[in-house]
């Protein structure tokens, strides 16, 4: 018969909720802290219409009739990473086997199966299932340019076959973010009425949980108090961080400023100058990140088929007839290849900011992009329906799960899946398939 104790301790669990004690977000993400391990965090960047290229048709350059993705490189595309080199890798030959093997139109099977892999949950929502209820949002879907699309053609995250829609109004996704959100006061500033009693509040929570703890040490084996001496630990040092005017996140954790624009301003113009919309969206998923909002995110830049935005301040750019998804398939004069591999250019260049906004915030012993990795990718290796060899990126170390930083690894023609693959398990995700099974011979070594 178990003794009172354990009874005792069995009624208190019950009462606080065993699972909620052992599974709520603030103990597990203080635990890993409290030793010495820094949040991961996964962002996946997918830009349309592959990489600039002479080779229009299949069979007329590259290997074996693909293209030889010579400009997707850091003398060209990739020029703005350069001071960033050493954390990144460069995938060569990696051949897009779910694409090539669906039966869908090319747009849409590049679309569909870029992070699932031919299955039906992509692979940032994989993440999402494992470190998603650390915080606030399990996940987050941006759009770049604020276009108007047809799923599946304007759609990369899946959860169990359904499409996740991207935000494309960047005031939307602003009050989903930080609605309620206060800044920390400015020093000698007076502080937020309503933000102090939020802080209060949650201290006071902890302080409920603290004493309850507390009698549920009483209780426990001698093995187990060292795990629940961590906690009260953890939760000593979230107490502190709610009180002090900086908040726990990172270094400047903010709400980005918007001023002079309205809700639906992007969405409503259609055919417009991206730059503004994409650099507010940009700077609401570096806060995000910041902040400790999301871990997990997706930037589709556009929908495959890119026909809405007006690249104006490119020479030769000409909306009419190229628009975006123009120059994918009729970039045959130097001019229009020229024009085509600047606004290709103009994509990496943004990602390229943003990443090193991410490697100048500190975070533990090093930066939040030391704990992060972010993939870089288009749904085609070029424009006209081509969709191997895959133009792959990584920046970020993920932690220290990759060795092979600041190198160009081959993968040797093997399936996208098994880099998908590598990702997952770098964030923690324990898969040893993903997609279409088929297709994976295991965790690309990087």
């Amino acid at each position: 018969m178990p003794s009172r104790a354990i009874l005792r301790r069995r009624e208190l669990l019950s009462a606080l909720g065993a699972s909620a004690f052992l599974g709520v977000p603030v103990f597990r993400q203080t635990l890993a802290e409290a030793q010495g391990s820094m949040p991961k965090r996964a962002i996946f960047f997918q830009f349309p219409g592959g990489v600039p290229s002479m080779c229009f048709q299949i069979g007329t350059c590259g290997v074996d009739g693909h293209p030889d993705l010579a400009f997707f490189d850091f003398p060209g595309q990739l020029k703005a990473f350069e001071p960033l080199k050493a954390d990144t890798i460069l995938v060569r030959n990696l051949k897009f086997a779910a694409a090539e093997r669906s039966t869908v139109e090319g747009h849409e099977a590049g679309m569909r199966n870029l992070l699932t892999g031919g299955g039906n949950t992509s692979v940032d929502q994989a993440i999402a299932k494992q470190v998603g209820n650390l915080t606030k949002f399990s996940s987050l879907q941006f759009a770049g340019l604020p276009w108007e699309g047809t799923p599946p053609q304007d759609r990369i995250a899946y959860a169990d076959g359904f499409a996740l829609q991207q935000e494309r109004d960047p005031v939307v996704m602003f009050e989903k973010l930080f609605g309620g959100f206060a800044a920390p006061a400015a020093s000698g500033s007076m502080p937020d009425p309503a933000a102090e009693e939020r802080k209060a509040r949650e201290k006071s929570v902890l302080d409920f949980l603290k004493t309850e703890i507390t009698t549920l040490q009483t209780m426990t084996s001698s093995g187990e108090k060292p795990i629940l001496d961590v906690h009260l630990d953890s939760l000593r040092e979230l107490e502190k961080q709610l009180t002090q005017s900086a908040t726990a996140a990172g270094t400047a954790c903010a709400a980005p400023v918007q001023t002079g624009i309205t809700k639906g301003q992007f969405v409503a113009e259609g055919v417009s100058d991206p730059r503004l919309a994409a650099k507010l969206q940009l700077d609401l998923l570096y806060q995000a990140i910041n902040c400790d909002l999301s871990r997990v995110a997706t930037f589709q830049w556009a929908t495959s088929v890119e026909t809405t935005a007006l690249y104006n301040w490119v020479p030769g750019f000409n909306a009419a007839p190229d628009m975006h998804h123009g120059y994918q398939h009729e970039h045959e004069s130097p001019e229009q290849e020229a024009a085509f591999q600047q606004i290709q250019t103009w994509y990496a260049d943004q990602m390229a900011g943003f990443v090193a906004r991410l490697k100048a915030t500190s975070e533990g012993g090093g930066s939040i992009l030391d704990n992060s990795v972010v993939m870089i990718t288009s749904e085609f290796s070029n424009g006209t329906h081509v969709h191997s060899p895959l133009p792959m990126f990584l920046v970020g170390r993920a932690g220290g799960a990759f060795q092979k930083m600041g190198q160009t690894v081959d993968a040797k023609w093997v399936a996208h899946n098994d880099l998908l693959l590598s990702l997952a398990n770098a964030m923690g995700v324990p898969l040893t398939t993903i997609g279409e099974a088929s297709l994976v011979s295991g965790p690309l070594a990087l």
